[in-house]
């Protein structure tokens, strides 16, 4: 899809004054996407991770290829965001080399943010696990790489009471001199200065040696009853075949040290192939212990169902139980503890169909979903949820999801929802039923032992994208200000002046019989076409073809000459050098 681009409208002011605080009053219930681009080039977005940032919108890192302005292969990608989703700027980061971001944290010393992943190291090009301190607006403070001779990264960071950073990923280890690559836990801690407080290497063994297994932290939290830090890992040390996993948690105390590390395969007949489970994020809960959320081929081989996992403060497991259907395809990412339940994120893919993002609530006792909502935009177009966190921007409660879509090439998103999951009134959700199954694990302990880690400075360069954002879909409490004019298919009556970006609405009512409304926004005067087609993709009728001028409009499609079923609509709309394309479902019910 197409999405208007001006030069007006794609450059942001990237440099925020220090100590700025923006407040926007028209938070709301949407989705919106983001290209980060360079002179109206689409750029290749990635986003994996979200915060509710102190100065009262978001903020969202990840990596992105940004041709005409990028630094190198992939860069890292910071963006901030008001409370409606509007852009307030981003920055890119990064070498000539590969460098991509997985995390972001932002600290109450003094507001400044912390980004984590990796970057390629000057001295031999290999990618080096790194952490760098960026202002409110994005500038540079300062950033620290892993110091060693192999390659490393992190997958995430925390921040404890004491206002420490943690930051947990893997590094590469050569077992004496037989060469033997393996990857081991690394996790770092380091004050607000950059001073790293201490950083060890996680080597796991088999009774006195060391373990040939592959171990790769995916995620670490901050435990508050006791000081202590929880890792999720990914682990073959039983599997013994590559690629195939079992997830394994690691306690350690404030310094490092390690309190207990367990692992959890599944409890199966010999029979049975090893099934392959990846952890993906870990959370504290209230007792002391832990939950986990990822995915596993437990249920059938060729495909992934999400599995959440809960122990207590000593490891021992509590419940655990895969959230799937036959025939799809399910990845846990991220998950945020809301009172009595669990509310998560990833992708559901549906047979052939391209993945959908999807946030899903739990009980924190365990069992069937209370419910699922996925974005079915109804076409091709693939969406990934990689993170998530509670929002409650301006007073309105709700989640926030980001993760990437499959716009121009690939965009950021921000899904905004009520605390239902749902953007009411829109079509944009869906609701789906998805099987509950409870597992049973064998628990094992695996020892380690530990090494120290060296840093160093390190100085990334720093380039300042454009940023075009779209809104893909909003409450239709939204349109239902203004009249229309007799024949209702003009422009609702003064309204321009609210008018301020191109929007296509959700048909009214939906499902309908024969008759529905839709409506649209043209931030300028040009020529617009809203055609109607099939589930087939065939045109079974034309609604709107010709000028119309700026403002709000509402068309009547009258379905009482088709059957029954699942249509969509789509506007294609340019005016002034700009282009807009949508498109939406609705159903017809006789």
């Amino acid at each position: 899809m197409k999405h208007f681009t001006t030069k007006s409208a794609a450059v942001m002011i990237i440099i925020l004054m220090v100590g700025f605080l923006f407040t926007d009053v028209n938070a709301q219930y949407q989705i919106r996407t983001y290209d980060l681009n360079c002179n109206n080039n689409p750029g290749f977005d990635n986003a994996r991770s979200i915060i509710n940032s102190m100065e009262g919108g978001y903020a969202i890192s990840g990596y992105t290829y940004a041709g005409g302005c990028g630094i190198g292969v992939f860069d890292w990608m910071f963006l901030k965001l008001q409370p409606s989703g509007l852009p307030l700027g981003a920055r890119l980061y990064g070498t000539l080399a590969d460098d991509k971001c997985n995390s972001i944290l932002q600290t109450k010393i003094d507001s400044s943010y912390l980004m984590s992943g990796f970057m390629a190291d000057g001295n031999n090009f290999l990618k080096k696990a790194t952490f760098m301190n960026v202002d409110r607006s994005g500038g540079l403070k300062y950033a620290r790489m892993i110091d060693d001779t192999v390659v490393s990264q992190y997958n995430q960071g925390c921040i404890d009471s004491a206002k420490k950073n943690a930051f947990a990923g893997w590094k590469d280890f050569y077992l004496g001199n037989t060469l033997k690559k393996m990857e081991k836990i690394i996790v770092t801690r380091y004050n607000i200065s950059g001073i790293m407080d201490w950083g060890h290497t996680y080597i796991t063994m088999n009774a006195n040696s060391v373990a040939k297994s592959y171990d790769e932290a995916q995620s670490v939290c901050f435990q508050r009853t006791d000081n202590s830090y929880g890792v999720a890992s990914r682990t073959n040390i039983f599997s013994k075949q590559s690629n195939v996993w079992d997830i394994m948690i690691t306690r350690l105390n404030g310094s490092g040290g390690v309190l207990w590390n367990r692992t959890y395969a599944f409890n199966l007949p010999a029979t049975h192939f090893y099934p392959n489970t990846e952890p993906r994020k870990i959370i504290p809960m209230d007792d002391g212990g832990f939950v986990v959320v990822g995915f596993t081929n437990k249920n059938v081989q060729s495909e992934n169902d999400i599995i959440v996992l809960r122990v207590d403060a000593a490891g021992n497991l509590m419940w655990s139980g895969c959230y799937g259907n036959t025939n799809f395809i399910e990845l846990g990412q991220s998950i945020v503890f809301d009172g009595n339940t669990l509310v998560l994120t990833g992708s559901i893919k549906r047979s052939v169909t391209t993945p959908d993002a999807f946030i899903m609530k739990i009980p924190v006792t365990g069992g069937a979903a209370i419910w699922t909502s996925i974005w079915d935009r109804g076409n091709n177009l693939a969406e990934g949820g990689y993170d998530i966190v509670l929002s409650n921007t301006s007073g309105i409660p709700g989640y926030a999801v980001t993760g990437d879509a499959s716009y121009n090439a690939q965009d950021v998103f921000l899904w905004r929802t009520n605390p239902n999951g749902m953007i009411t009134g829109s079509s944009c959700n869906d609701s789906l039923y998805v099987q509950y199954i409870a597992n049973e694990h064998i628990v094992k302990d695996v020892p380690m032992k530990i090494r120290k880690l060296r840093d160093k400075e390190f100085y990334p360069a720093i380039q300042n994208p454009q940023v075009t954002n779209i809104v893909r879909c909003y409450q239709t409490d939204n349109y239902e200000s203004g009249e229309s004019d007799n024949n209702g298919t003009g422009q609702l009556q003064n309204n321009e002046n609210i008018v301020k970006d191109y929007a296509l609405g959700q048909n009214y009512p939906n499902p309908f019989n024969p008759t529905t409304k839709i409506m649209y926004d043209l931030p300028v005067s040009g020529i617009v076409d809203i055609k109607v087609y099939n589930s087939a993709g065939k045109e079974v009728m034309t609604l709107v073809s010709g000028m119309k001028s700026t403002g709000r409009h509402e068309v009547v499609f009258n379905g009482s000459s088709l059957t029954s079923g699942i249509y969509y609509y789509r506007i294609t709309a340019s005016g002034d050098g700009k282009e807009f394309t949508d498109v939406k479902k609705m159903m017809l019910i006789k």
